[in-house]
């Protein structure tokens, strides 16, 4: 009788211990559940933007899109790329672990069947991705990535996505014959139809935006970059040297440039300038930084002009912004730019700079004040700019000062990426 009773406390005893643990890994599992489920919802709550770009080579456009990508929070966003080639932007945002589209009919030429292919392909992205924001860039991209926007829109039934486009610099406001420059006119204000938001980088690209389209479809949001360290002046230079080929003598001044090698970058003038500045016998050397479809007819006119000594062209180099401090100027004698990033980084990295009045530029640099401004086009006022700074080590000093205060106040990347976050969550 006794060890029945036992037998039977025992029994029960074991029951509610199993009653427990099961009563344990219920609660357990009903936790997972809840918090899968959250994860689940995290992930569905984030916003997909799906960048376009007409290009995939390194330029300032480029440099843009991958800013944004790499930079907005992952558990808001979840950005994607579709850029035509297979250039340097693909391989650093696969780096960076961002997920990219080839297109491949999606190319700066213009070519009818390529611009219809690219169309379909587009909207074939738009179907598959379902993204939340089109974000657009370069003009090409902006134009035909609108368009399929809109017709996504109308067969899927949806007000979204959102579409924003954003203005590298203006074709139409580029030197081409007056029926190219409307023509590219009309197609850019057709464009903006389409285009919920379009983001004009400095002051002059929003003006003229005004004239063609809406104006409360238009924000200011100028470049910004982050904080970034330079190597010392000595190995900069050593670096250089062994770059160039040519020994970088010590009171030599160092003229830098950082460009693609394309008429739009003004390079040929620059070549004057220094051709007009060497011929006063003053000791310049000028490094060029960049690749680009000039680069040949440009060494066939540095060597016909005698600056084979003067002028070296050394290639694209990846994070070119740490040989900055080699120089004693940076020239941007460009023909049309946005807001270049070269030019903010030479401000930050306490360079003086000289450049031209076109587009952004003047928006960052306040002549004889944080910089020296020219005519764009014009090689003998770029010259004198070129012979003041190398005559005067006071006022380059001056200028650099001030140029990085402006820069770390007004041109921070967490500046820019604050205004397009918010027009990424305004609908």
């Amino acid at each position: 009788m006794y060890i029945s009773s036992r037998f039977e406390e025992e029994s029960q005893a074991a029951y509610a211990h199993r009653r427990v643990r099961m009563g344990l890994l219920h609660i357990q599992m009903r936790y997972n559940a809840k918090q899968e489920c959250g994860i689940r919802t995290r992930i569905s709550m984030r916003k997909k933007i799906l960048f376009v770009i007409t290009k995939s080579n390194w330029g300032g456009a480029q440099r843009y899109v991958y800013d944004i990508a790499t930079n907005v929070p992952r558990d808001r966003f979840e950005p994607v790329v579709a850029a035509g080639g297979n250039g340097a932007l693909i391989v650093k945002l696969k780096n960076a672990g961002i997920r990219t589209i080839a297109i491949r009919a999606l190319d700066r030429d213009i070519s009818i069947a390529k611009e219809i292919l690219s169309f379909f392909s587009l909207l074939a992205i738009y179907r598959r991705e379902r993204p939340s924001v089109i974000h657009a860039n370069s003009s090409k991209a902006g134009g035909i990535g609108a368009a399929a926007a809109w017709m996504y829109k109308i067969l899927s039934g949806a007000s979204r996505p959102l579409v924003v486009f954003t203005a590298h610099g203006w074709g139409f406001n580029e030197p081409r014959p007056r029926t190219a420059r409307i023509a590219i006119a009309a197609a850019s204000a057709l464009a903006g139809i389409f285009q919920d938001v379009v983001i004009c980088i400095n002051a002059a690209d929003a003006k003229s935006a005004r004239r063609l389209i809406r104006k409360e479809k238009i924000v200011l949001i100028p470049n910004g970059i982050g904080a970034f360290t330079a190597i010392g002046r000595d190995d900069a230079r050593k670096e250089l040297s062994r770059l160039s080929a040519r020994e970088i003598a010590q009171g030599e001044f160092l003229i830098g440039t950082i460009a693609e090698l394309t008429k739009n970058k003004g390079h040929e003038y620059l070549l004057d300038a220094l051709a007009l500045v060497h011929a006063r016998g003053i000791r310049v050397c000028a490094i060029w930084i960049g690749e680009g479809e000039l680069q040949k007819i440009l060494k066939e006119k540095i060597r016909a002009r005698g600056l084979e000594k003067t002028i070296f062209l050394v290639g694209f180099l990846d994070d070119a912004e740490k040989y900055l401090s080699a120089f004693d100027a940076f020239v941007l004698p460009s023909l049309k730019e946005g807001t270049p990033y070269t030019m903010l980084e030479a401000m930050h990295a306490g360079v003086p700079v000289i450049a031209t009045r076109t587009g952004g530029m003047p928006d960052l640099i306040q002549d004889s004040k944080t910089g020296i401004l020219v005519r764009p086009a014009d090689a003998r006022e770029l010259a004198a700019a070129i012979l003041r700074a190398s005559k005067d080590s006071s006022l380059c000093e001056t200028l650099a000062r001030n140029a990085k205060t402006v820069v770390q106040m007004d041109y921070t990347l967490e500046r820019m990426l604050s205004a397009t976050e918010k027009i990424y969550l305004s609908r």
